[in-house]
């Protein structure tokens, strides 16, 4: 079994976005209050309590759900080896994915500059899409790293303290296994089409 651990600052990580997410919060709040009292836009309590509200939930949302959330992701990558590779099996987040279980898994590496990542199944930057059947791993999970009802979890290289020997040992294991494996390169379009070809099969 080859096992592979969350990088050591993802929780640093998460405080600072945490934080961060909190300050935009109270200063787009805050820019919103003074447009407000110096008349620039015009806000009757009595007719706009739709954008009051809309206010009001952007800040809770901005100083306690979001960073709950980011706080949450980190705990669930940190609390145990992020990535376990079994002859069998692989086990991410704690959860495990049987071979058979595996119907493929495309790598891409998404970079700003070169493409738009229109869809929110694709990230930016280095990661493996696993695609899996749900009806196949005997469980079900909800939580902020792995959705089972998706039926795709997505691996990010930045994730990881060892970001090339996973990569490594991942594809050889997706080879030995026999579980289709496609290279999309850097490209949105390649991603659909392999994606397509794994939904083929």
């Amino acid at each position: 079994m080859s096992t592979f651990e969350a990088r050591a600052d993802l929780h640093e990580m998460a405080t600072l976005l945490a934080w961060g997410a909190r300050l935009i919060g109270v200063l787009v709040f805050g820019f919103f209050v003074v447009l407000a009292l110096t008349g620039v836009i015009d806000v009757d309590p009595r007719d706009d309590w739709f954008m009051l509200g809309f206010a009001v939930l952007f800040l809770v949302a901005m100083l306690w759900l979001l960073p709950h959330s980011i706080r949450a992701d980190a705990r669930l990558r940190t609390r145990g080896p992020l990535l376990e590779i079994h002859a069998d099996a692989i086990a991410y987040g704690g959860s495990r994915f049987p071979d058979p279980a595996l119907r493929g898994v495309l790598h891409a590496d998404l970079r700003g500059g070169q493409t738009q990542v229109e869809n929110t199944r694709w990230v930016q930057g280095e990661a493996f899409y696993v695609y899996f059947d749900p009806d196949l791993l005997g469980y079900r999970r909800k939580d902020d790293l792995i959705q089972t009802k998706r039926r795709q979890l997505t691996i990010r290289m930045s994730d990881f303290a060892d970001p090339s020997g996973m990569a490594r040992a991942l594809i050889r294991h997706l080879e030995t296994a026999g579980v289709t494996y496609i290279d999309c390169g850097s490209s949105t379009e390649e991603l659909r089409a392999g994606e397509q070809r794994i939904f083929d099969r």
